[in-house]
């Protein structure tokens, strides 16, 4: 993992070196409906780093996305989530002025942690990393370097949406396996 991170790291250095390159550094704040709880938004924070390259973009993103709260009265209980996607992305600009239109992709590790406490205020933590991808659809208005944007995506987490935390256990921990997210935000190009 390591290595693939510094790879990565090393290819977006040399990108954004490019004669023809842009970089840009992405800061934003995120809506999440999650598809298993009907009726309630979160929030979260999130950041980009990208490279234009024409009218193709590559970079990484983060961002930290807390999830509905899930009660339980027939098992007395109550569990809390938060998801960490740590993704690569690509991204197609449909025009190269200054206001720029795109369709793209991400794709990596997603960080689930849950807590669970139970009505006697036992606490039990549990958390996985799992593979995600979540296409996505946006528009960014730049001028002079400084923009607005604003993209929503569907996120998809593969794996199964239930699973008993310990044998024995009547505990079972929800994932959050499918969600969406808007992202609006501010772009820097420093270069």
């Amino acid at each position: 993992m390591r290595r693939y991170t510094y790879g990565l790291f090393t290819l977006f250095c040399l990108l954004s070196t490019s004669a023809y390159s842009q970089f840009g550094l992405y800061v934003h704040g995120v809506g999440t409906k999650s598809s298993w709880q009907d009726e309630k938004f979160s929030y979260g924070v999130g950041a980009a780093a990208k490279v234009q390259l024409g009218k193709v973009a590559i970079g990484a993103a983060a961002k930290y996305l807390t999830m509905p709260s899930i009660s339980s009265t027939q098992s007395s209980f109550q569990q809390k989530n938060t998801v960490v996607p740590l993704t690569g992305l690509i991204e197609y600009s449909f025009t190269r002025g200054v206001i720029r239109p795109y369709l793209g992709v991400e794709a990596g590790k997603y960080q689930i942690k849950s807590r669970i406490t139970s009505q006697n205020e036992r606490e039990l933590t549990y958390g996985s990393d799992r593979f995600g991808v979540a296409p996505k659809l946006g528009i960014v208005v730049s001028l002079i370097g400084i923009g607005v944007f604003a993209e929503g995506s569907y996120h998809r987490i593969m794996g199964s949406e239930q699973e008993v935390i310990s044998p024995g256990s009547t505990v079972v921990w929800v994932n959050p396996n499918a969600f969406w997210t808007v992202n609006i935000g501010l772009k820097f190009g420093l270069l």
